[in-house]
């Protein structure tokens, strides 16, 4: 139990992290949660002089817009704390405290069906649209971070808050560009002072700086280099979030900084595929150079956990080191709201991140767009004319003509093959359902589809691209039916197709039964037979999980053959095993 004397310190220290501002939000939400405290446990004779001293205050910091910000555990507490300093000081406007009482219920109810404690048709139009908009919506200039606001002084951290708030980031061009040197870019963030040995400002330069060696292609460098450039970061709220910038201490928000400065930056890049952040995730984290996710703090964990727990948003994206911390509040706050809904995702590199399409969402922007942008910022400039036509030449003519695949992507429906321009010059639908395309191919479970980008099957020293997958019932669950194989040339002409075994009477007891819909659990493509072209090895399960088959499949004879197992074999390796210089095939299986 705190004594008046240490309350009366940790307000003192409140006040002094928020330069004796008391109207600042930082030091309205912390007090908040101090003085319902003071309610419910000091003699009213003891509480008054407190409520008193911060009624005024407290109140022009609260408004109904800075109400939206604010932490769910102080916005439970609001309401009993306002009808408290009503009594107290009578003359404080009724009609101020029932309009902040009004915003609070809608936000208490906002938060209430993201616990699970509400349906959404309860809500209000405006917070029905703005919960949607979190699973809906994704931004190249908007991220959420998780900030933790602490008070250092002896049994304060009952008062500590763990914030998800939205970082914004804005590139401005602030010049031409130049063709003979190189121009340094500049980072701010808010009104916040860069200081030296600042863990912040370091990581706001690591995030920077990574995300500019990430830029595609070394013309997108080289051109980067040359653009004038400022960097602003900071808080994107206009209802009090801009009070919470200089309360990022330490390196945390550097995951985070990178990503949106990576997205953002694309925008000054010679790519068109751009990448968005989705709004329903929110992270912690550092970086380093080589981009690897460095740890915060454990003892934050909970309060980070918490904050994300209370928040619109359905996911949180972690270093792997603070798994544990993270997983064992979630666990409790799971326990106390069955409802709620939280995804805890653990990454060790910010690569894992980039290339997660369920957390950054990729798209094209047109051609022209790309263009018109760079002849902005190269205008004025004594070659303009020769770099319009370049970048013309760049963007348009050889990229057509290039039918060199350098990779392959797979929606689910259509086959894109890019070339080193990162042009789609051919597509190529397999023409039936395939189910399941989020496959897992560290595991044993059923896969739909593999995609063997690059890969010289031939033996011809050129690559091909091998495409494994099941046409299944666009009414499944699973992903089985019959198996087919594609094989394409470097250009994206597909060279064989071969449809596996369509119904097998295999023998089950004293009868043959006709078997269909299989689903493939392994594959391996190795040279078996030694005659410098690869075989595709498949390890099979029927979707009732017997009987098991595998099948090699020669692309030389576009033919294939099968060995039948009535049990459950679903592991698969190949390699010389028994030393005598051949390749040799190892089934293993459970059941």
């Amino acid at each position: 139990m705190f004594t008046p004397r240490d309350i009366d310190d940790l307000l003192a220290e409140l006040m002094s992290a928020v330069h004796g501002d008391a109207r600042n939000l930082v030091y309205a939400e912390h007090a908040s949660l101090i003085l319902h405290y003071c309610i419910a446990t000091l003699e009213p004779s003891v509480y008054h002089s407190y409520l008193k001293l911060n009624a005024y205050p407290l109140l022009e910091a609260l408004t109904p817009e800075s109400v939206s910000i604010l932490n769910y555990s102080t916005l439970r507490v609001l309401p009993e704390l306002l009808d408290e300093i009503v009594r107290v000081e009578p003359s404080i406007s009724r009609e101020k405290i029932e309009e902040l009482e009004s915003s609070i219920q809608k936000n208490l109810d906002f938060y209430s069906c993201v616990l699970g404690l509400m349906d959404e048709k309860e809500l209000s139009i405006d917070m029905s649209r703005q919960l949607r908009s979190y699973s809906d919506s994704s931004s190249s200039s908007m991220i959420n971070l998780v900030l933790v606001s602490t008070l250092a002084s002896k049994g304060g951290s009952q008062f500590n808050l763990g914030k998800v708030l939205p970082g914004r980031l804005s590139i401005e061009v602030t010049g031409e560009g130049s063709l003979f040197r190189k121009v340094e870019s500049f980072i701010s963030f808010d009104k916040r002072i860069r200081e030296e040995n600042d863990p912040f400002s370091k990581q706001l330069e690591e995030s920077v700086s990574f995300a500019e060696r990430s830029v595609g292609g070394r013309y997108g460098r080289w051109e980067l280099d040359r653009i004038p450039r400022v960097y602003r970061f900071g808080i994107s709220d206009s209802s009090g979030g801009r009070d919470w910038a200089e309360f990022f201490t330490g390196g945390s928000a550097g995951l985070a900084f990178a990503l949106i400065s990576m997205a953002d930056v694309e925008k000054l890049s010679n790519l068109r595929l751009r990448h968005r952040i989705r709004r329903n995730t929110a992270f912690t984290g550092g970086i380093d150079r080589e981009g690897n996710v460095l740890p915060v703090d454990d003892a934050d964990m909970p309060l980070k956990t918490r904050a994300v727990f209370h928040s619109p948003c359905s996911r949180l994206v972690l270093p792997e080191q603070n798994m544990p911390a993270a997983r064992k509040e979630l666990e409790k706050l799971l326990h106390q709201y069955p409802g709620g809904k939280l995804e805890l995702r653990p990454v060790s590199n910010i690569a894992q991140v980039y290339s997660d399409s369920s957390i950054v969402e990729r798209f094209r922007t047109p051609a022209i767009r790309v263009l018109g942008k760079r002849a902005r910022i190269w205008r004025k400039h004594l070659f303009s004319a020769a770099a319009v036509f370049l970048i013309f030449l760049f963007y348009v003519l050889i990229p057509r003509l290039d039918h060199n695949t350098v990779r392959c992507e797979f929606d689910g429906t259509t086959i894109d093959f890019y070339n080193r321009f990162n042009h789609n010059f051919h597509s190529f639908s397999p023409g039936y359902f395939i189910c399941n395309i989020e496959n897992n191919y560290d595991g044993i479970d059923s896969k739909s589809y593999r995609l063997y980008d690059q890969i010289d099957v031939t033996g011809d020293g050129e690559n091909e691209i091998l495409f494994i997958s099941v046409a299944s019932d666009s009414n499944a669950t699973k992903p089985a039916g019959r198996i087919h194989t594609h094989l394409f040339d470097n250009s994206g002409k597909l060279m064989n197709h071969i449809p596996l075994w369509d119904s097998l009477l295999i023998k089950a007891g004293e009868i043959k039964r006709p078997f269909a819909d299989f689903t493939y659990c392994q594959d391996r493509v190795a040279d078996l037979d030694e005659d410098g072209l690869m075989e595709l090895v498949i390890a099979s399960v029927h979707i009732e999980f017997s009987p098991s088959l595998t099948a090699v499949v020669s692309f030389k004879e576009e033919s294939y053959r099968i060995y039948i197992h009535g049990g459950h074999l679903k592991r698969l390796a190949t390699g010389d095993f028994n030393r005598d210089g051949r390749q040799d095939m190892v089934l293993g299986g459970v059941r």
